[in-house]
């Protein structure tokens, strides 16, 4: 089952017969989509108006995708095969070491900073012009990127050669994958020390490391 595109005037006509719940379900992806729109377009918008901060957009690049795999695979209409399954564990692997790089960053406090670009808009274009901006800027904008990395665990549930299983193919990808993970682990983490090290030496007023060229950033 394979669903990427959609008539829009059939959908009209479905959810005026058949209801809205009827299309969610025979849709999947559709179903996202409006989730999305509706709890993070709107609903974080909402939420940075009234904490002033646009922080928790951050967070959701690594929580969303794996959400998504589990509601697609769990799906009625999704197939499930040990490739769905693979993907799915790889999915949290790459969100657990995404979130918590993002965490590790922050002091493992929530709200702490938003985005420095969504600071720098609101002060050049002032808070009235950014309330209205902002919903462009921090939900719309977020949503064919955020969706958009996850149409891969879509197409692996529902796409073309979804009934296909697990083969040595698909297991060296599987290795590669976690290649990059791990990859992306000991870059972070060196990245993090250098940080923490200039933070310390500003601290006691010496020279701080201008460029970090050692390990993996070398």
């Amino acid at each position: 089952m394979e669903q990427t595109t959609w008539d829009f005037e059939r959908l009209r006509t479905d959810i005026s017969e058949k209801g809205l719940d009827y299309v969610m379900f025979a849709n999947p992806l559709l179903m996202v989509n409006l989730l999305f729109f509706i709890n993070i377009d709107v609903g974080c918008w909402l939420v940075g108006i009234l904490q002033s901060s646009f922080w928790l957009i951050d967070p959701l690049w690594s929580i969303l995708p794996p959400i998504y795999a589990v509601v697609w695979a769990m799906h009625p209409l999704a197939v499930m095969t040990t490739r769905v399954k693979v993907v799915i564990a790889l999915t949290f692997v790459w969100a657990l070491r995404l979130t918590h790089s993002y965490f590790r960053r922050e002091e493992w406090k929530f709200g702490l900073q938003e985005d420095w670009r969504y600071t720098k808009f609101a002060i050049e274009l002032g808070r009235p012009l950014w309330y209205i901006a902002s919903f462009f800027t921090t939900g719309v904008a977020q949503h064919p990127m955020i969706v958009g990395i996850s149409l891969p665990l879509y197409s692996v549930c529902f796409g073309r050669n979804a009934s296909r299983d697990f083969d040595m193919i698909d297991g060296a990808i599987a290795v590669l994958c976690l290649t990059g993970v791990l990859v992306a682990y000991l870059a972070d983490t060196q990245l993090r020390t250098y940080m923490v090290e200039n933070a310390r030496r500003r601290k006691a007023g010496e020279k701080v490391l201008s460029i970090l060229n050692t390990g993996i950033w070398r």
